[in-house]
C-alpha cells in the first residue's frame, strides 16, 4: 500500500537526526512521508530550518519562531519579521505558552507570544502553537488573535475546550502518544475530535511512540501514528493518510 503522509512537526536540526539527515529523509520517503515541516525554537534553529528547506526544496518546509523556553527578555524580534519574508517559510512557530518553563514566566511569554502572533498576522502565515499547562490562557489569546489559524501542536485540550479554535481554522496535531495503549484518556479524548480537524506529527526526535523511544523518533515513525489512528477510528490506513494530508494542506494554506 502506498500511503501519502505529512509530518507537520519535526526538529530535523536536532540530535541525533542532524547526524544523518539524508538517511532520515530517505527513510521518511520510504514510509510514505511526502512533506516535513521543520519548526524553529529560536533564531539559530529557525535559520537552520530555512537552510534545510533550501536543501530539500519541495520536501522540507520551514517554520520560524521562538519557543517559550528560548525567550530572552531583551531579545529584539525584528529578525523574525525579516526572516518571515523568506519564500521557504510557510508558518510562524513553534510559539506559545509553557507553565513548566519558570524563566521567563508566563507574563513575559505572553508578551513574546503576542508579538509573534502579530508578525504571523502581518505576513498572513499560519502558526504552530505550543501549549503546556496554560490551556485557558492560550485559547483566550488565540480566540482574539484574528489571524488565519494553523496547527495546535501535541494539543492537550479537549474537543469542547478547543471548539472555538477549530472553527477559526486550527487543526489538532496528533503525535506518538496515540500509539501508546496505556494512554487511554488521551486516546479517548482524541477520538472526540472530528478526523477532518486532525493532522499528523512526530515532534521528532522528542515525543516517543510505542515502538520508538523518546529521543529516537524520526519522521518515518509517522507511519506508526497513522496505523494507530486507523485502529482507533476503525478506518483504513489509506483513509487516515489521505484525510490528514488534505488537512495539513488546508492548515498550511496549500503550500505543498
Amino acid at each position: 500500500m502506498n500511503l501519502t503522509l505529512v509530518d507537520t512537526h519535526s526538529h530535523l536540526y536536532s540530535e541525533p537526526l542532524c547526524q544523518d539527515i539524508d538517511g532520515v529523509i530517505k527513510r521518511a520517503r520510504e514510509s510514505g512521508v511526502k512533506a516535513i515541516i521543520v519548526p524553529g525554537t529560536d533564531q539559530e534553529d529557525s535559520q537552520e530550518a530555512i537552510q534545510l528547506a533550501c536543501k530539500y526544496h519541495g520536501y522540507v518546509f520551514a517554520a520560524i519562531g521562538v519557543h517559550p523556553q528560548s525567550i530572552q527578555e531583551d531579545e529584539d524580534l525584528s529578525w523574525l519579521s525579516c526572516m518571515a519574508q523568506d519564500p521557504h517559510v510557510i508558518a510562524i512557530g513553534e510559539i506559545g505558552l509553557d507553565s513548566e518553563v519558570r524563566e521567563p514566566g508566563i507574563p513575559m511569554q505572553e508578551r513574546r507570544f503576542l508579538k509573534q502572533l502579530a508578525i504571523a498576522k502581518d505576513r498572513q502565515l499560519p502558526i504552530l502553537v505550543h501549549c503546556r499547562g496554560a490551556l485557558e490562557k492560550t485559547i483566550s489569546i488565540l480566540e482574539g488573535w484574528g489571524g488565519k489559524g494553523g496547527i495546535l501542536h501535541a494539543w492537550p485540550g479537549s474537543k469542547e475546550a478547543t471548539r472555538s479554535l477549530l472553527d477559526k481554522g486550527f487543526y489538532c496535531g496528533v503525535c506518538g502518544v496515540v500509539t501508546r495503549l496505556a494512554s487511554t484518556r488521551k486516546r479517548r479524548n482524541l477520538l472526540s475530535f472530528p478526523l477532518e480537524k486532525i493532522v499528523l506529527e512526530t515532534d521528532s526526535p522528542y515525543i516517543g511512540t510505542e515502538k520508538s523511544p523518546k529521543g529516537k523518533v524520526e519522521p518515518a515513525d509517522l507511519l506508526e501514528i497513522c496505523q494507530s489512528l486507523s485502529e482507533l477510528y476503525g478506518l483504513p490506513e489509506e483513509t487516515i493518510a489521505n484525510i490528514t494530508t488534505e488537512n495539513a494542506s488546508k492548515a498550511l494554506f496549500s503550500i505543498f
